[in-house]
């Protein structure tokens, strides 16, 4: 009898012992912030002169994301500078939807990204929409997907490292470098879609600049601060379906 018994005593605590293990992984389960991003009337019913609106849906794991830091998204049509780009602030609806209301009034293949902060991470999706298109203009759009779709920005990028370099004095009215090195694994990034973002920290105001590739892997954009004060500069990388993000912190005098 006291063997049975000490049988069974240790096979409850193993069952313990697992049930224990298997919630300690549950609890430690890694999180992800998503954002779709989707329109509405559907991107391909889109037309010049009539309201639509784009939405983002922003989630974080199963959670609905009500709560989000910031939602912003960026629209521009394809062709223009980075200055021209506009940013607009999302307006949080329900069940972690934030949404903007836009209308454009000449045809064309035009882009939104929308910047989502939040439970200290970003996401920053993009979509296509083709506007009062032609077929001709559509066929160029699709000629460009099947570029894209076999370039280098489609792989594995689980070994992906940025290191952002800037001037250790930084001067009001004196032009800088800001410098990115893109690695994966030893292999240098390529062709990236990269850009800085900087504000004043407190400020709503951002601003989003291109970066130029100098050599494999390197990219530099120079920009002159016009204020005193601590800046956040956070560094967007986009390669094919791959995109992250890296964050610093500056101060200028």
């Amino acid at each position: 009898m006291f063997s049975l018994f000490a049988i069974s005593s240790v096979l409850l605590l193993a069952a313990c012992g697992e049930n224990t293990n298997e919630n300690a992984n549950e609890s430690e389960e890694i999180k992800r912030l998503d954002v779709e991003i989707s329109t509405e009337p559907k991107s391909a019913d889109l037309d010049v002169g009539e309201e639509f609106t784009v939405k983002a849906q922003v989630s974080y794991g199963q959670e609905k994301v009500e709560d989000a830091d910031e939602v912003r998204f960026e629209f521009w049509k394809k062709g223009q500078e980075s200055a021209e780009h506009e940013m607009i602030d999302g307006e949080h609806q329900s069940d972690g939807v934030y949404t903007m209301n836009k209308k454009v009034d000449e045809p064309g293949v035009y882009y939104v990204i929308s910047h989502v902060q939040a439970r200290d991470q970003h996401n920053m999706p993009k979509q296509e929409l083709m506007i009062g298109t032609t077929g001709e203009n559509k066929a160029v759009s699709d000629k460009e997907k099947d570029d894209h779709h076999q370039s280098p920005g489609d792989g594995d990028y689980s070994k992906f490292k940025a290191d952002i370099k800037i001037d250790d004095t930084l001067k009001i009215g004196k032009e800088t470098t800001l410098t990115a090195l893109l690695m994966n694994g030893d292999v240098p990034i390529s062709e990236a879609d990269v850009r800085f973002e900087i504000w004043k920290m407190g400020n709503e105001k951002h601003t989003f600049l291109d970066a130029e590739e100098m050599e494999e892997g390197r990219y530099k954009l120079d920009y002159t601060f016009t204020d005193s004060g601590e800046y956040a500069v956070n560094l967007h990388v986009v390669v094919g379906e791959f995109h992250t993000h890296k964050k610093t912190e500056v101060k200028v005098e």
